[in-house]
């Protein structure tokens, strides 16, 4: 019987210190549980991210509509005539952008804006 007690008394005191100890206690699994819960859920987003670039170079790679919008998004090239307008996106910073004094911008014969090839 005395036995039994001194095994519980030390299952008790074991589980004390398992419970308050800072650096090894529960606390701290439970943070690096956290932790590992928020790093396995990147690593599912850039999964994500990756197969969904995977998909636009293959686009990119196989479908003329996909590069002439491709050009058209990144560079901002407009054909001669055309007019560029742009709309921000709500992820932006800093809100909808003003439009500038001259007006929207236009696709000039030998100005700065390149040319769809």
């Amino acid at each position: 019987m005395r036995s039994l007690l001194l095994a519980l008394a030390l299952v008790a005191a074991a589980a004390a210190w398992a419970w308050l100890d800072p650096n090894d206690g529960i606390a701290t699994w439970l943070s690096l549980r956290s932790d590992v819960a928020q790093a396995e859920a990147r690593v599912r987003a850039l999964q994500g991210e990756g197969a969904r670039l995977v998909q636009t170079a293959e686009a990119l790679r196989a479908e003329s509509f996909a590069q002439e919008r491709a050009v058209r998004e990144e560079l901002r090239w407009v054909r001669p005539g055309e007019v560029l307008v742009r709309v921000p996106q709500r992820s932006e910073p800093g809100g909808p952008q003003r439009a500038t004094p001259d007006g929207p911008e236009r696709a000039k014969p030998g100005g700065s804006e390149r040319p769809v090839p």
